[in-house]
């Protein structure tokens, strides 16, 4: 079921520039292959504890520009494979970073917070410094 039910074995998905404000929790259930999910330029608030946990092979995931506010605890729990995450320019500054206690740090290779000044300074994104942590 969910909204991809006949693309279960998609490999990218970029649903950017679409203004989408909600997934759904099950939006993303048959997507079991995908690997790369682009939701660049939408206007989602959250990210919940359901909305990639039907993901085993994310490994590659961009949401830049798309206004979060809230990313749920668990959220990331169950994408163990998952080594690229980008979240350039949201608005997380107030948001609780346990979440990132959730992620399987042992696979991660690059995770960009900048335009988040309550994980760093801000100024370092645009300069010489590297964005990423």
């Amino acid at each position: 079921s969910g909204v991809f039910f006949t693309l279960a074995n998609l490999k990218t998905l970029n649903l950017g520039l679409n203004f989408i404000n909600s997934t759904g929790k099950l939006a993303f259930r048959s997507l079991k292959n995908l690997q790369t999910l682009i939701l660049n330029n939408n206007v989602f608030r959250k990210i919940d504890n359901v909305m990639f946990s039907f993901l085993p092979e994310l490994i590659h995931l961009e949401i830049i520009n798309s206004q979060i506010e809230t990313i749920d605890e668990h959220a990331f729990q169950n994408s163990n494979k998952l080594f690229h995450i980008n979240l350039l320019n949201n608005n997380l500054d107030n948001v609780n970073p346990n979440w990132i206690l959730s992620l399987n740090w042992k696979n991660i290779d690059y995770i960009n917070f900048c335009g988040v000044e309550s994980f760093y300074d801000k100024k370092s994104c645009f300069g010489n410094d590297s964005s990423s942590i």
